[in-house]
């Protein structure tokens, strides 16, 4: 954040070669490891060096500040002054932008609570969802061996279940961490906001993605979006064809950057690319509708009835159950394979179970 000076740019270049060789390194010398393993390590890589790349060519650092939380937990306050090298560690690496000015939109408002209290509910709730996640998963392996002659409501359940896993297998660690940062290392509760918004948010394609799933996607895919729309093809700001090119482009980031693990992962791109194809184009396909009606005078435009909110739920919960089943090949085994298994449907949650040794042990007395 700091190579912005003219004679600074050698090691800005040198930065981003660095980035750039990083991202080839890990695609042809391929690390061991579980798909679920690789995977979220290749996304948190690819990530990482976007960013950097963002922060030194598509972002004025003289714009990140550091934002200080008020007393009353609603606003927040810009708080100037010099960064120094923990300051440009964490610009490069924060996931959200959380406490900086370029913060992502959207996310859960924080609570007052002590750190013992925070470090506890963080734990609890992790462990509490690895035993749904152990539980659910080793059901799964010991009574359903293949989805091949599966049923649409099965299908649907099952991608409800990968949709909780892909969910909790972030949310699991995030909450171990920011428990261990604020009970030893001074960290504030109000550093870490919930990874994940309200289900309640989820009646529309884009408040799913833009509420109730993380915003993580937003630092990676802001900067070069927004550059390639604006001052690449030149579409002036506000219209309707920058703001649905803007809208397909984050998916097409977020793509890459889930192929880039995938491939590191020994996966098929093929999945990522349905995913992120087929939901901006469902949630052009529910604006358009909504937008229809409204010019009918079937609904509101400003305000949805619980009639509608509750369709949005069954349209965007089916949906998704869909679609995440097959975006989540090679964690279960759908058309593919699980390279981590040699049998069984679903890849255990970090490569561990309590469940079947317990399940084995109470069997064998």
């Amino acid at each position: 954040m700091s190579l912005s000076r003219p004679h600074e740019q050698p090691l800005k270049i040198m930065a981003t070669w660095f980035s750039l060789c990083s991202l080839l390194y890990f695609l042809v010398s391929p690390l061991p490891g579980s798909f679920m393993t690789l995977w979220p390590m290749g996304m948190n890589i690819f990530g990482l060096s976007v960013r950097c790349i963002n922060y030194l060519w598509l972002k004025d650092p003289s714009q990140f500040h550091r934002m200080q939380q008020s007393p009353s937990m609603d606003a927040k306050d810009e708080k100037t002054g010099t960064h120094g090298y923990l300051d440009a560690l964490d610009i490069a690496t924060t996931f959200r932008g959380v406490g900086w000015s370029f913060e992502a939109k959207g996310l859960p408002q924080p609570q007052a609570i002590s750190p013992v209290a925070f470090a506890a509910s963080q734990v609890i709730g992790a462990l509490g969802r690895f035993l749904i996640l152990d539980f659910a998963i080793s059901y799964a392996n010991a009574f359903v061996p293949s989805l091949d002659n599966a049923s649409i409501p099965l299908r649907l359940a099952f991608g409800c279940l990968m949709m909780f896993y892909v969910r909790w297998s972030m949310d699991i660690p995030c909450r171990v961490l920011s428990a261990i940062a604020v009970l030893f290392f001074g960290s504030s509760p109000a550093s870490w906001p919930p990874l994940f918004g309200s289900w309640s948010e989820a009646y529309t394609i884009r408040r799913f993605w833009s509420h109730t799933w993380h915003q993580g996607m937003r630092l990676i895919a802001e900067a070069p979006v927004n550059f390639v729309a604006h001052s690449l093809l030149g579409l002036q700001k506000g219209t309707y064809v920058s703001q649905w090119a803007k809208v397909l482009g984050n998916f097409m980031m977020a793509f890459l950057d889930h192929a880039y693990g995938r491939v590191m992962g020994g996966g098929d791109v093929v999945s990522d690319w349905n995913m992120f194809i087929l939901h901006p184009i469902a949630l052009w396909i529910e604006e358009t509708t909504r937008e229809g009606l409204v010019a009918c005078g079937i609904l509101d435009k400003d305000k949805r009835s619980r009639t509608e909110r509750y369709l949005g739920y069954i349209w965007v919960g089916v949906f998704n159950c869909w679609t995440f089943l097959y975006f989540m090949e090679g964690a279960i085994r759908v058309d593919g394979n699980v390279p981590a298994l040699a049998d069984g449907l679903i890849e255990p949650p970090f490569g561990a179970s309590l469940v079947v040794p317990l399940t084995r042990w109470l069997a064998s007395r």
